[in-house]
This record gives structure tokens, sequence and C-alpha cells, in this order.
């Protein structure tokens, strides 16, 4: 339509175009009744477990099923359960390993590259790690 009003193809704009939502295999329409309202599920599962959920299942350009106990399964199995067991780990490395307390050094030592005190070795190209322990 934009070529027939003469727009060059440097001048139109590239859509990124999603897929069709499906409820068990059926198209959503509001004809049907199975449409989702999406301040709904914000509210029930929280803003950030819909995007995530949204972000990880929903395939971009592709039809899609959606089914609210894949939200609630995705969000036990992946963040709940990663993330808990990671800080579960974190958590007894630092009782084990730093008798449960972290320097008050605060977290910029690690933010920033000490260029004149790392040492370079001549087998490998990477920096001796001594110096980043030692600023």
């Amino acid at each position: 339509m934009l070529h027939a009003l003469g727009f060059p193809d440097e001048q139109i704009p590239k859509f990124l175009v999603h897929g069709w939502w499906n409820m068990s295999g059926a198209k959503m329409s509001k004809s049907l009744g199975n449409v989702i309202d999406p301040d709904s599920l914000g509210d029930r599962y929280g803003a950030e477990a819909l995007r995530y959920y949204l972000i990880s299942d929903i395939v971009t350009g592709k039809d899609s099923d959606f089914s609210e106990e894949r939200i609630v399964t995705r969000f036990n199995s992946e963040l709940a359960n990663s993330l808990g067991n990671l800080l579960n780990r974190t958590l007894n490395m630092t009782m084990r390993y730093r008798k449960g307390k972290v320097s008050g050094r605060g977290p910029e030592r690690f933010l920033t590259f000490p260029h004149t005190s790392a040492r370079w070795t001549r087998r490998s190209p990477t920096p001796h790690w001594s110096a980043f322990l030692a600023t």
C-alpha cells in the first residue's frame, strides 16, 4: 500500500508482527468468548511474572498456545526453583567459605578494571587474577 502511494523501499518502516494466541488449539476471539484480560492476569500473577512468561514462552511472529497453567508452571519451575537454588547455594557458600560474613568493601572493586595493577603473563593473554583480588 505504501508503494502504491509512492514511498521508496528505504522509507517504508519494518514491522514486527505477532502471531495468533491460541487457547486449547483455537484462536482467541471475542465471538468465542475465550479472550484473556491482561489487567486481570497482571493483578493475579504480577506484571513481572506475566512479562517473563510472554518473553520466554510466546514466540514472536508465530502462533503460540496460551494457558494460565503454563504461567504458573514456568514461574514455579524456572524462577522460583532456579533462582531459589542459586540463592540457597550462594548463602551456603557464604557460610562455609566466608564464615557468614561479606566484606564491607562494597561492589565497586569488582566493577572497575585495575589497569595499573594487572600483570600479563607471557603464556596467557589474560591478566594475572591476583591483581584483581589485591585491589
